[in-house]
């Protein structure tokens, strides 16, 4: 019988986009995988088509003791049905419930990634030692394997003694498909600038991002204010998050004058050719995990403004593959801003060429599929299980999808 993996995220477009190649890696080495997430029809569909199994759980995003005890419920007795070896948990609320209904069930090894602690500096201090100690809880007595995306995460856990029954969390990283994100493989269009009526002297500045104050939009838009003498046009793809933001956001563009300057794409499924046409990428959030947006900005030859926090200080060089800047700090940002709408050609060129040479150096999807598939062998070898098929990288057409 086929050794089973079970992942457990909140929603299906994790499941969909973040999971899917490390999923069709491990069903090629021989596990049956399965998925649990929010129903989700057209993800369910696709991934049904795949050969996944495919199990529809109401998980809700924030904190709701009462949906979470139904979860968690409902969660177990589907592993109490399809009987999976190996539990993989993923982002702080699917971590939270899919642990918990683990061992309610008490019969598979747990493996949690670890997208971005929920704990961060400059929160208020109730906030973070309760975030803190909670995933203590969870990782010394919920799980047998952590695996982080950030360094900076693994020095973390360290510091505060947060580990697994096993060991300490493993570094996995954070990587994207550099064949689907290759400047060289991806046409140059003027589609965007097309559809929105830019003018040609503009440079097109790119965020992907959810749509809710975190991702610090509105810090962007106030360093656009002194720079709108400049030539640049913004776009945003990503759904709203957060509605009221979403309105308070317009009505700061309305009354700044930047209408025709600022354009919502909402969700897109054409990422590669958005980046294709961009000349900066800008990611000014709060926190984050190891962004793959970034990651992806950078395999696609775009230079990047970012924060200087977890996750993207671990992509982004400063002055090499882009601009780093205090989270939070419009001035900064402006500046930094500035400075990309205005350096030089041969500046501009040289970061475009190690921004994908970092890219390629560091952030290769198949290097971090292969460590997170050999976190599970130990497990399997423990329980006298074997894997049937060796893994190997994946070709682009199965990975696209």
């Amino acid at each position: 019988m086929k050794p089973r993996l079970l992942h457990i995220s909140a929603i299906g477009k994790t499941a969909s986009g973040l999971l899917l190649p490390q999923a069709q890696a491990a069903q090629s080495m021989g596990f049956d995988v399965g998925f649990i997430y929010s129903p989700d029809p057209p993800v369910t569909s696709k991934l049904r088509t795949d050969g996944f199994t495919v199990f529809e759980v109401p998980i809700a995003r924030k904190l709701s003791p009462t949906q979470d005890i139904r979860s968690i419920g409902a969660i177990k007795d589907v592993m109490t049905q399809w009987k999976p070896d190996i539990v993989h948990t993923h982002t702080s609320k699917g971590g939270a419930v899919g642990r918990a209904a683990a061992i309610l069930y008490g019969k598979a090894n747990v493996v949690h990634t670890i997208h971005g602690f929920p704990f961060i500096a400059g929160q208020p201090s109730l906030k973070y030692w309760t975030y803190l100690g909670l995933e203590w809880v969870m990782a010394r007595y919920m799980t047998d394997v952590l695996l982080s995306q950030s360094r900076e995460d693994v020095r973390l856990a360290r510091r505060y003694r947060l580990r697994a029954r096993y060991a300490y969390p493993q570094w996995i990283g954070n990587g994207v498909d550099l064949l689907l994100f290759d400047p060289r493989f991806v046409p140059k269009t003027t589609k965007l600038r097309q559809a929105h009526s830019v003018p040609g002297e503009n440079k097109i500045l790119l965020t992907i991002a959810r749509i809710k104050k975190e991702k610090g939009l509105g810090e962007v838009v106030e360093a656009l204010v002194p720079l709108r003498s400049l030539p640049w046009s913004w776009f945003i793809v990503g759904g709203i998050e957060e509605p009221g933001f979403y309105s308070r956001l317009r009505e700061r563009i309305r009354e700044v004058g930047l209408e025709d300057r600022v354009v919502f794409l909402g969700p897109r499924d054409d990422i590669p050719e958005l980046l294709a046409e961009a000349d900066w990428y800008i990611l000014a959030s709060h926190r984050e995990g190891v962004p793959r947006s970034l990651i992806e900005a950078h395999a696609m030859a775009v230079p990047s403004i970012t924060t200087d926090i977890r996750g993207c200080n671990e992509v982004c060089v400063d002055a090499q593959t882009g601009f780093i800047v205090p989270a939070t700090q419009v001035l900064p940002l402006a500046a930094a801003l500035e400075q990309a709408l205005t350096g030089s050609a041969d500046e501009y060129e040289c970061m475009r060429i190690k921004a994908r040479m970092r890219a390629e150096a560091n952030f290769d999807e198949n290097a971090v599929i292969e460590r997170i598939l050999d976190s599970y062998r130990p497990i399997l070898t423990a329980d006298g299980k074997n894997l049937t098929v060796k893994p190997h990288a994946l070709d682009r057409e199965k990975r696209a999808g």
